[in-house]
Order: C-alpha cells, then structure tokens, then sequence
C-alpha cells in the first residue's frame, strides 16, 4: 500500500466500487413506496446541536473528497489485498441491500428489529463502512483508509442523533432493543 494516490484517468479506476454501490442502492431504492423513502431519508439534523451539525458537515465534505480522489485512483488489482478487500466490500455491499430490503418490508410507525438489524441497530452504516474500506483497500491508497476511518468517526454523532429520535419514537420497545442489540456489532 502507498501513502498518496496516484491519479490518473482510467477505466479500472476507485470509481467502479463506488458506481456499483451507488447503482445498487438506486436500484433497491425504486422498489419503495414514497412513504418508505421519506422515513429512510428522515433526517434528524434538525434536533442536533450546532455543533455536531458543523461535524457532520465536515464529514460530508470528507466523503466527498474521498470519491473525488477514487474516481481518479486506478484500483491495485495486482496485489493480495486486492481479494480480501473485494470480499470485504461485498459483504458490505450485501449487508446494504439486505438492511434495505428489511427496511422496506417494516410497517410505518415500527422500528426495523429484522434481518441484519438482529444483529446491529445500524447495519446499513456497518456496510457502508465496510463498502468504503473495501473500496479504499482496492486501491491501496493508505490516505483513503484515514478518511474512512475520519468518516465513520464523524457519522457516529449522526447515528447517535437517529437513535435519539428513535428512542423518542419508538420508546419502551426502542430501549429494550438498544438493550439487546449491539449499535454496530457485537460488542460496539
């Protein structure tokens, strides 16, 4: 792995994961009912504090940064690395699309307990996260993994804001399941 990128245009560049990604999530996306799309993108940064909405800005513009600079970064196919970081990524990738689709399926006004969420109350940032590292591994880009690691960092204010509101929410039934299941995995 090397510190920086090198950055060239090309076909088997960091933009193919993150295309394959974000096309998936687009494609799972259209098989919810408006109303199943406005609860998955309700967005809690208006109780948040100012300041961890600022953070959650910097994140943002951390994720942003990190696509620009993958678009450009040819992926190290050549390297042993290269099929672990794909098998990471595709886990991530399944457990997205799982998490969605058990999303989808829970009735309005119930928190999502199924599928991947018996095992994490947030599964769909658990696979982003491994997506992400995923993707930066194909690379081989060192710099990529700390922004990985910043954004992850960062998104947890924003998580812990959404469990907030689901507390709020859901409220006795929420904190029996915050009680049982681990906020990411296992025992984080």
């Amino acid at each position: 792995m090397q510190a920086l990128p090198d950055l060239r245009l090309g076909l088997l560049n960091g933009w193919l994961p993150l295309a394959l990604y974000f096309a998936g999530f687009v494609l799972a996306l259209a098989s919810f009912s408006g109303e199943a799309r406005a609860r998955l993108f309700a967005d809690p940064k208006y109780t948040m504090p100012a300041r961890v909405r600022a953070v959650r800005l910097l994140g943002q513009v951390a994720m942003f940064v990190l696509i620009g600079l993958m678009i450009f970064t040819p992926l190290a196919l050549d390297t042993l690395a290269f099929p672990i970081s794909a098998l990471l990524y595709s886990l991530g990738y399944g457990c997205v699309l799982v998490a969605l689709r058990c999303f989808r399926d829970t009735p309005a006004g119930q928190a999502v307990v199924a599928g991947p969420y018996r095992l994490s109350r947030n599964p769909q940032w658990v696979g982003l996260v491994l997506v992400l590292v995923g993707a930066a591994v194909m690379t081989s880009v060192w710099l990529y993994l700390g922004i990985v690691l910043v954004v992850a960092i960062i998104y947890h204010q924003q998580i812990l804001a959404e469990e907030q509101v689901c507390l709020e929410q859901y409220g006795e039934s929420y904190r029996a399941y915050r009680a049982a299941v681990a906020r990411y995995f296992w025992f984080l």
